[in-house]
């Protein structure tokens, strides 16, 4: 029988348009750290789909089955026109899936293999062994990376990875009950960074949620107005 190893990498920002890039950012998003988000993330994929094609052939990676989920924001064909690009077809041991739920499939697998995914907090507390792939320890801010048994970049790392054996002795319901208070202030200081660095954007927000509230209002009281005089045009008659 084959381990089974959850591929669910956080993705969906390696998809998004110019477009899309620019209106998050008319909401209070800091374009520069989307950028560089983005760049990360785009590496990651490209670099897995060489790391796959360089151990398609291996036999120790044949001994693996690989399920590849997609972010729910980012479709099959999406991928599928990547690995086109790439010059890369799917071997048999790796499955891409859509709809299927995530936590079913890691409860089924012996492995995740994620970049940031916050299924990893799910993985460690069912106790599944988690792999951390091209983590750039400069995105501090994930703290949740910090916990996965393993670190690799390579494809010789992954298949040395999934060989060895790993003591679960992480807590990581404890770690969050007792940084709870850290991931508020966290909390807190973005949304500060919204308000103040990004004024002009969160500004035109706020005006946008004035006039949308406005034109509800006015909408309402015409309407009031309307229903009101034709009551009294009926009564006169």
């Amino acid at each position: 029988k084959k381990k089974i190893v959850f591929v669910a990498l956080t993705d969906s920002l390696a998809f998004y348009s110019e477009e899309k890039i620019k209106k998050i950012v008319a909401f209070g998003g800091s374009l520069d750290g989307l950028l560089i988000q983005q760049n990360h993330d785009k590496k990651t994929i490209h670099k897995l789909i060489q790391v796959f094609k360089h151990l398609e052939k291996n036999p120790r990676f044949l001994q693996y089955q690989f399920i590849f989920k997609p972010h729910p924001t980012v479709s099959i064909k999406m991928y599928n026109q990547l690995f086109k690009k790439n010059n890369f077809s799917l071997p048999k041991n790796i499955l891409l899936v859509q709809d299927e739920d995530p936590i079913k499939i890691l409860l089924s697998s012996d492995y995740l293999l994620t970049n940031y995914s916050t299924l990893i907090v799910d993985a460690l507390t069912v106790d599944k062994t988690v792999i951390c792939f091209n983590h750039n320890k400069n995105l501090d801010y994930l703290w949740w990376v910090d916990f996965s048994d393993d670190f690799v970049n390579t494809a010789d790392e992954l298949i040395g990875s999934l060989e060895k054996n790993f003591k679960k002795n992480k807590n990581i319901s404890e770690y969050y009950i007792k940084s709870s208070m850290g991931i508020t202030n966290i909390s807190k200081e973005i949304s500060n960074r919204i308000k103040t660095k990004e004024s002009v954007p969160f500004d035109k927000f706020i005006l946008w949620r004035i006039l949308k509230f406005t034109n509800l209002i006015m909408k309402s009281l015409i309407k009031s107005i309307l229903f009101t005089t034709a009551k009294k045009l009926n009564h006169s008659f």
